[in-house]
């Protein structure tokens, strides 16, 4: 779709800022500061692709006798370009991979630059690593990938599942049905997820991706900037942010097992320094499974004010609620599934509870409010203040399988989980100042911080699982009991997190840049259990600290080739202790990457070549010689090589691909466990995303997307009890713009109808659906 960077102003925007203005919410991609004399326009559009992070193509036909005007202060990257292009007679053309195209106005919008005039190609930049600053690709010394606006458009992502997929060493521990679908496993080890970098609530929600901007996955551990978490990787969705003209799109899809969604995004100014936005989604589908239902809706509002030249407020929120009809899904028994049962296959739409049962049916809502503040100082110190406070509640009554069979092998033992209004508030806040100072022949660019969370859970009117009547496979009849309430459990968990961190990057004559980092952190937990049916509440308190660090370097070989490595580590706090009532300490990661990015010619594309080893070192077991305590189990780490490529080798083709080959092993004194793989870590993985777009003729704007996910066979669980099959999943996609303002796109997905399982243990093994479709009608203003 063609984009033009213009003002308008229209009443609806005021209506929109209304609702928007009271929701009170945020999150920010920041404004940058320009000062730029009147200079040519080649050189002033490479300096603004430099400061801003965009990726520009432009034919020098265009610009070689034209000069730019001054441009100085702070700026948002539409509103910089547009002043740049101001009666030059260009303008601006976003296309499918991102880049801003620089076009004679008078042309035709879908006219192609030759190929061997375009220039020097601005590489993207990130968040995820810097906080309180950015940096592109080629400046991280760790692998990272960043899906843009128009990967997660061509895929039809709704949440991380459908993006996560692409990602390297990736598996789900859940299918797309699931429980929690965004739980994916990375390099191994569980992933963390973050929205504008601050960790994402705990009631168990995907992250929805109605109002992101792009996905970042950094790969490996990076507790020097986040705090607790586990070596996987990090996973941050950075959310969209106004844009400085008005503007409107809405899109309606209809798919298989009578999916709707409905979708729109709008905003604009509201003045000279506010802006809005709104983004909502509203869904209702089933499934393949027999009783399996989703009702959806998202809300997502955001302001943004100029305070002044050098200051911006953002404010955002998001509002989601989730009911499941008959409940989640954990998945079904192995047997008559992927392994023989004497019975034979049980139907693949087999689902463990009706809604017809009583009481049954899950219901999750979050809020989350999000206030950011960023001040300039000066061109080189910049400070920033972000507080988040995130809710979400659970009214849960789900029946499902505890993946064990009768010895008639046709018996389904099940359990009814509940959580009754249980509750989690999450407050975090965080402060950072970003800066850059020379000492010598070494220029420092730093950013210090302190952060707070605390998260507290009210599970005190009952959560747990509990037997309820069983099911036969072959012939259910649905008739669970309801357990007495009196016989749940209740429980509370707070934990309060203090930390402070500092990482500067040094650079030397401009090709070797060495990157430092350490946190301290303090974590303080408090537990307390209430039995079934008594007031009587036990309280045990544990307090930990850790100091994780971070190492990494990037050399500039040429403009082109950079190599990299790094060492960083992760913490997380762990309860229990030892027989003679010794307490563990925070439980630790590791990893060793070193490898090359590549930026190959003009061409758009980027590709990255790492070798890692992560590895978590004192990883603890149940005693079996004494009940209730653990003990040191061993290591477990992964070993691999990863190689991708990501961008666009023509200006109308899109492309990523990524493989990995990766070894793991569980090092154990538990012979049971010694020399396992571990769960979920797929020996090889592949993925391809490719988009084309056909130009001129009859069929100008037509385009064609294939999108491939090919996972090798893996444990199901550390035991190595169960292999999963590997599969290979096809995507298609269809897309045609019917005019200016509608475009029309057909979805086809797993269209070979591929078995594709994934699981979170080895008697519970959950499958995505089979071939369908999606049709979606968008419009843009």
């Amino acid at each position: 779709m063609v984009r033009t960077f213009s003002k308008a102003a229209s009443p609806l925007v005021v209506a929109v800022a209304a609702a928007l203005m009271g929701a009170a919410v945020a999150a920010e991609v920041p404004s940058y500061h320009f000062d730029l004399s009147a200079q040519p326009m080649s050189q002033a559009l490479q300096r603004f692709g430099q400061i801003s992070g965009q990726q520009i193509i432009v034919s020098s036909e265009f610009v070689e006798k034209l000069t730019a005007p001054e441009l100085k202060g702070e700026f948002t990257a539409e509103a910089a370009l547009e002043r740049l292009l101001q009666d030059s007679g260009l303008v601006a053309v976003r296309s499918s991979s991102g880049a801003l195209m620089i076009r004679q106005a008078t042309a035709s919008t879908k006219e192609e630059s030759s190929a061997d005039t375009l220039s020097e190609v601005v590489l993207d930049t990130v968040t995820v690593f810097g906080r309180a600053t950015q940096y592109t690709q080629k400046d991280i010394p760790q692998t990272l990938t960043a899906f843009n606006p128009e990967f997660l458009e061509s895929v039809a992502a709704v949440d991380t599942y459908n993006v996560l997929r692409f990602v390297p060493t990736s598996a789900s521990r859940y299918s797309e049905f699931g429980f929690n679908p965004g739980e994916t496993v990375i390099r191994g080890f569980q992933s963390v997820r973050t929205i504008n970098g601050v960790t994402l609530d705990t009631m168990n929600h995907g992250a929805d991706l109605v109002n992101a901007e792009r996905v970042e996955v950094l790969m490996g551990p990076a507790s020097v900037l986040y705090g607790s978490m586990q070596p996987g990787a990090v996973v941050n969705v950075v959310t969209k942010r106004p844009k400085d003209a008005f503007h409107l799109s809405a899109e309606a899809g209809f798919g298989s097992y009578n999916d709707q969604r409905y979708s729109i995004d709008v905003g604009g100014p509201l003045s000279d320094s506010v802006r809005v936005r709104l983004n909502a989604e509203w869904r209702d589908r089933e499934s393949f499974l027999d009783y399996w239902s989703l009702n959806k809706i998202v809300v997502a509002p955001v302001v943004e004010i100029d305070l002044s030249d050098r200051t911006l407020l953002t404010l955002e929120g998001l509002y989601s609620r989730n009911e499941w009809g008959a409940g989640t899904w954990l998945g079904g028994p192995a047997a008559g599934l992927i392994t023989p049962n004497p019975n034979g296959d049980y139907r693949r739409s087999f689902f463990p509870a009706n809604p017809d049962e009583e009481e049954v049916g899950t219901t999750r809502n979050a809020r989350r409010i999000e206030a950011r503040l960023k001040h300039s100082f000066t061109d080189t110190l910049t400070a920033q203040l972000v507080t988040t406070y995130t809710y979400g509640q659970e009214d849960a009554a789900d029946i499902v399988s505890n993946g064990f069979l009768n010895t008639d092998f046709r018996t389904l033992r099940r359990l009814r989980f509940l959580a009754i209004d249980s509750r989690g508030d999450d407050i975090a806040g965080r402060l950072d100042l970003a800066g850059e100072f020379e000492t010598g022949p070494a220029r420092h660019r730093f950013v210090i911080g302190g952060d707070y969370l605390s998260q507290d859970q009210d599970n005190f009117k009952g959560r747990a699982n509990i037997a309820t009547t069983p099911l036969d496979l072959y012939a259910p009849v649905y008739n669970s009991v309801i357990p007495n309430p009196l016989l749940i459990n209740g429980s509370g968990i707070k934990t309060d997190t203090t930390g402070m961190f500092l990482q500067d990057r040094i650079s030397f004559a401009e090709r070797l840049h060495v990157i430092l980092g350490v946190r301290y952190a303090k974590i303080e937990s408090e537990n307390v259990f209430q039995a079934a049916g008594t007031t009587n509440r036990v309280t045990t308190k544990l307090s930990q600290d850790a100091w994780p660090t971070q190492f990494g370097a990037v050399y500039e070989l040429t403009p082109d080739i950079s190599l990299f490595a790094n060492r960083s580590e992760s913490f997380l706090p762990r309860s229990g202790t030892t027989a003679g009532a010794k307490p563990f300490p925070p439980e630790e990661g590791n990893q060793i990457e070193a490898g090359a990015k590549v930026t190959l010619g003009r061409s758009g594309l980027i590709g990255n070549l790492a070798v890692f080893q992560v590895e978590k070192p004192d990883v603890l077991a149940p005693d079996p010689n004494n009940p209730g305590f653990q003990l040191p189990l061993g290591d477990v780490k992964s070993q691999g090589v990863e190689l991708s490529v990501n961008g666009q080798p023509l200006p109308n083709w899109t492309l990523y691909a990524a493989f990995a080959h990766m070894k793991t092993e569980v090092n154990s004194t538990d012979r049971v466990l010694d020399g396992n793989e571990l769960a979920n870590a797929p020996k090889n993985t592949f993925s391809l995303m490719s988009r084309y777009d056909l130009v001129g003729g009859w069929f100008d704007g037509l385009a064609f997307s294939i999108a491939v996910q090919n996972v090798n066979a893996r444990f199901a669980d550390d035991q190595n009890t169960l292999r999963l099959p590997g599969h290979t999943r096809v995507d298609l996609g269809a897309y045609y713009p019917l005019n200016q303002h509608f475009e029309i796109s057909l979805l086809v997905n797993n269209v070979t109808d591929e078995d594709v399982y994934s699981a979170i243990s080895a008697n519970r093994i959950s499958y995505d659906a089979y071939r369908n479709y999606l049709v979606r009608i968008g419009y843009k203003l």
